[in-house]
């Protein structure tokens, strides 16, 4: 038998080699259009970000892709290649054409692009990526929006420890740190006029609590907080010192206090304590109890029913009369407080006294006056 000769290995041609990838990047079998669109469909179904969208989609087609979006490129720091297929994105409904857009495209507001070979197939795929770019953006946009602020979070009695903890390091705030809130509500060139009028303070964030400006402040000592004013009409109050940890309770005693704020009469202060302007949450913080009853049921109790009775009867003036008086020792002192004569003080109290049915020349009576007062007040400033 005739052994026959090995045959030498022919080297293939060059010509018949088929094409490299780009370096980094495996040869895949190229998707049909409708794998395309199946394809971007699934990883907006999955919520992918911007980074895992482009580095599957380079997996997929087998070529490089990337973005540009608000002047950021992703991958971070790759420059479109020179002759590349590109696609700009737009603020609108629509991405513009290929390769620079086409008539009626909006402004773009990024560029996605790919150094796939395939002109047809590179299109179909720019066009898909380029949605879906944006479509991440949006959602992305939307998810930081919705995202509560910290200053909202560590008010929040319900909120997480861990997230009240994460809250506080966003604001530089340690634990133990000393805070107290300021709680206002009036017009908003008003308001920022207080804000103002507080330049001495350290404000930490701000925030908007059912209709009530809310604002933050470092609290390096538990006194008062001096201040040259309030604008008129305008209601505001401030809590005790609390540790940071503390925020919500701090917070609560805010809104309390504010609850039994009156509107400012006057732009300039001092204030008389009846005018119940820019109210200390340290001196009313036992007070702060009534403000969490429940209305319906204060709405029920006799003499708050008189009291609002006595108010549509002769107006607010005569509660401003019984609560001087009920919060001093003679008609002459109550008749100093609202500028009236001790007589007039008298012949208020006595109309009072025979709506309410009891005396109230006993120190003990007055004091129940004043607790319904408050109630009354509460009462009428239900949230």
């Amino acid at each position: 038998m005739t052994d026959t000769p090995a045959q030498p290995a022919v080297e293939p041609s060059p010509t018949t080699a088929p094409p490299l990838p780009p370096a980094g990047v495996t040869a895949v079998p190229a998707p049909t259009a409708a794998e395309v669109v199946w394809f971007f469909d699934e990883l907006l179904a999955n919520g992918v970000d911007i980074e895992a969208l482009l580095d599957r989609t380079a997996a997929f087609v087998g070529a490089e892709v990337g973005a540009v979006l608000g002047g950021l490129a992703t991958p971070a720091g790759t420059a479109r290649p020179e002759g590349s297929a590109f696609r700009a994105i737009t603020s609108g409904s629509g991405a513009g054409a290929a390769n620079g857009g086409g008539a009626g495209a909006e402004s773009p507001s990024g560029e996605v692009w790919t150094t796939l070979a395939d002109e047809h197939l590179a299109g179909i795929v720019l066009e898909r990526l380029a949605v879906a770019v944006r479509v991440i953006a949006r959602w992305s946009a939307m998810r930081q929006d919705a995202a509560p602020r910290p200053i909202d979070v560590i008010v929040d009695r319900a909120a997480p420890q861990g997230a009240r903890d994460i809250a506080l390091e966003q604001l530089g705030l340690t634990h133990d740190a000393l805070v107290r809130f300021v709680v206002c509500t009036g017009p908003a060139d008003d308001i920022e006029t207080l804000i103002e009028r507080l330049a001495g303070e350290r404000i930490i964030a701000r925030t908007t609590h059912e209709a009530r400006t809310v604002l933050l402040l470092a609290a390096p000592e538990s006194g008062g907080i001096d201040i040259v004013g309030v604008p008129v009409g305008m209601r505001a109050a401030y809590g005790h010192t609390v540790p940071a940890r503390q925020a919500s309770v701090g917070f609560m005693n805010a809104c309390d206090t504010h609850r039994f704020s009156r509107p400012s009469p006057t732009d300039l202060g001092p204030y008389r304590g009846m005018e119940a302007v820019w109210l200390n949450g340290a001196r009313t913080s036992p007070l702060g109890a009534l403000a969490h009853l429940d209305p319906s049921y204060i709405a029920l109790l006799p003499d708050v029913q008189k009291l609002e009775r006595l108010a549509e009867r002769h107006g607010d003036r005569i509660l401003h009369v019984l609560e001087a008086y009920a919060t001093t020792d003679s008609m002459r002192k109550a008749a100093v407080l609202v500028f009236m004569h001790h007589n007039s003080v008298l012949y208020w109290v006595q109309k009072a006294e025979a709506e309410l049915e009891y005396s109230l020349a006993e120190p003990y009576q007055r004091a129940l006056l004043f607790i319904s007062l408050c109630l009354h007040r509460i009462w009428r400033d239900q949230d």
